[in-house]
């Protein structure tokens, strides 16, 4: 893996149905911060939780799109978000669908993330 990581002109980074945990996220994203130029990130069907999204927006701060569906994901994931939305400034696309999120008690945080020019699906 370290190998493909090198490649420094990598902008798409898919490890969707990999079934990752946050702890083996982590050991990814540590290799992948190598490929400054990672711009899409897809950890769709994994086994991520609130904890993996943060290490995620503190470990890749380039990327621009993140798909994060069919993950373990709560509500306290969009506040995380909230919280590191000034380390990934020029994130703009987050997909969190089909996750523990109840999208009825997270709509004004949702609403914040658009004013930020965050477009998140739930």
């Amino acid at each position: 893996m370290a190998d493909f990581m090198e490649n420094e002109q990598m902008d798409t980074l898919d490890l969707t149905g990999q079934s990752l945990l946050d702890v083996e996220i982590d050991e990814i994203l540590q290799l992948a911060r190598s490929a400054k130029k990672i711009r899409c990130l897809k950890l769709g069907r994994n086994k991520l939780t609130t904890e993996g999204l943060g290490r995620v927006l503190e470990l890749l701060p380039a990327v621009t799109n993140l798909n994060l569906s069919f993950n373990q994901l709560t509500d306290d994931a969009i506040t995380t978000l909230l919280a590191h939305r000034q380390k990934v400034p020029q994130l703009r696309i987050v997909n969190l669908s089909n996750n523990r999120i109840n999208e009825r008690r997270v709509k004004t945080a949702i609403d914040e993330l658009k004013r930020m020019g965050l477009i998140a699906t739930i």
